[in-house]
């Protein structure tokens, strides 16, 4: 049991040792050059403790430069090392080269997100798509033949990634002659959302005033409704289903085709 004890914290002193040793590897982001032969020191001062020879052309692992910043603590791939002044070697060409890669790329990702909220906040376009729904009221059916015209403005989501938009809605329908419904016609007003959640399907839901003459008499509603569909590019078929409350109450199914301009 003591044998046992023993092995296991010999491996696990090796193991907490290797394991910082390798996080202070991994904070160092770059390899230095020696410009000219230097003494290491044991600590960040000439005063200090001569710990070894640094020749002019050896490669060697930076690890933390110190408070004032006129050192650097290095070490060779063996893990010796110590302090040397930072002008005797090209930290600090690289150092710059570093910080201006960071800076690109920083101000890239700050240019690109700006783009994106100016597209997505600015961007305006419509919508016209040719519509067939149907309606149900005490289990009688009729059908109307109508265009909707959309007015669409993008924005940006939480993430600043996933888009929706927003978009206002008028609507203009006749009866299906086809079907021999009796005159009439029907409008709407809607306000609705749109957003993606798989590839090129969306989901829209809505909500807003409608109205429809019907067999000389007129009927107001408040219209909610859902839409999900299919984005293909210029073009989208979506289906939706809704009901409009109060005089007349009835739910209703449609499916339309629009096209992006």
């Amino acid at each position: 049991m003591r044998m046992f004890l023993i092995k296991w914290a010999s491996f696990l002193s090796f193991f907490l040792t290797v394991t910082l040793f390798a996080r202070q590897v991994n904070q160092t982001s770059y390899i230095i050059e020696v410009k000219k032969n230097s003494k290491l020191f044991e600590k960040p001062s000439s005063k200090g403790k001569v710990v070894g020879q640094a020749d002019e052309g050896t490669n060697l692992i930076f690890l933390e430069k110190s408070r004032q910043g006129r050192w650097i603590k290095v070490q060779d791939s063996a893990g010796v090392g110590g302090w040397l002044p930072n002008d005797r070697t090209d930290f600090e060409d690289i150092e710059k080269s570093v910080e201006g890669m960071v800076v690109a790329k920083e101000t890239e990702k700050k240019e690109e997100h700006l783009k994106d909220v100016e597209i997505s906040h600015s961007a305006t376009n419509y919508r016209l798509a040719p519509f067939y729904r149907i309606m149900s009221q005490d289990k009688n059916f009729s059908s109307l033949l109508g265009l909707r015209f959309d007015i669409n403005t993008g924005f940006s989501g939480l993430s600043g990634e996933r888009k929706g938009i927003h978009t206002l809605s008028l609507e203009g329908a006749l009866p299906d002659k086809f079907h021999k419904i009796s005159d009439g016609y029907a409008g709407a007003l809607r306000f609705a959302m749109k957003a993606p959640f798989f590839q090129s399907f969306f989901y829209s839901p809505d909500y807003g005033y409608s109205f429809e003459n019907r067999n000389s008499s007129f009927y107001h509603h408040f219209s909610v409704g859902f839409s999900a569909g299919l984005d293909l590019g210029r073009i989208d078929a979506r289906m939706r289903a809704g009901y409009d409350f109060f005089s007349g109450s009835h739910a209703t199914i449609e499916v339309q085709l629009g096209c992006w301009f």
